[in-house]
């Protein structure tokens, strides 16, 4: 089925829209209420969740060779961030999990991997303060020659985390789990905003409907996720 957006300013984003048998968008009536607001954050973790996902199964395929990688590092850096990033203050999507409540299907193992993961978001990918994912002790090096006694080479010693292999089923698994819970959430949720809909004056949307072939239409091709 195709689809087009228009930019609509009030709900400060881009809205997808269906195209009916004629070729034209459907009417749509945005909804504002806070649950409605729930329910977008919800669906935005998930989107999030599923890409964690998608990296660390190509995590899985990208073969380290022993020279720094950048597509290993890239790929691990995204999962670890975008990760944290569903349990980190978000005033824009206004929605976070809740550790206790997101890890309820989370085995004892898959719970330490998510604290494990949330330290290397706050202290090394995100941030720099764990010594234990990146150092550079800084060495005089000596030759042990006696008649080069007094000469030395002064040099750095860069290692840092340059991807997750041993952490990827784990790491695979736990996120397994917060998905499972964030559909029952956002399932449960969208059956709020159904019940909020049952109860508004039909006249009155209708009233309201906005027509998108008042805006500049954009067709695009959506994400299957």
């Amino acid at each position: 089925m195709e689809k087009v957006i228009f930019w609509y300013q009030p709900a400060s984003g881009y809205i997808r829209v269906d195209l009916d048998d004629k070729g034209l968008p459907n009417l749509v009536y945005p909804l504002n209420t806070p649950m409605a607001k729930k329910y977008s954050g919800f669906r935005l973790i998930l989107k999030d969740l599923k890409n964690v996902k998608e990296a660390i199964n190509e995590l899985g395929e990208v073969k380290f060779n022993g020279r720094s990688s950048i597509v290993k590092q890239s790929l691990s850096f995204y999962s670890v961030i975008t990760y944290g990033k569903c349990f980190a203050e978000a005033k824009g999507r206004g929605t976070q999990l809740n550790q206790a409540d997101a890890l309820k299907y989370a085995t004892p193992e898959q719970s330490l991997e998510h604290t494990k993961i949330i330290d290397q978001r706050n202290n090394y990918v995100a941030h720099s303060g764990h010594k234990a994912y990146e150092h550079n002790p800084i060495v005089m090096a000596f030759s042990r020659d006696p008649s080069a006694k007094g000469q030395y080479k002064i040099h750095d010693n860069i290692m840092g985390l340059v991807d997750i292999d041993s952490q990827l089923k784990t790491f695979e698994g736990l996120v397994d789990a917060i998905i499972k819970y964030v559909k029952e959430k956002c399932s449960l949720i969208l059956e709020k905003v159904q019940n909020e809909v049952a109860g508004l004056d039909i006249e009155e949307i209708y009233s309201k409907l906005i027509d998108p072939n008042n805006f500049d239409l954009v067709k695009i091709k959506v994400d299957k996720k």
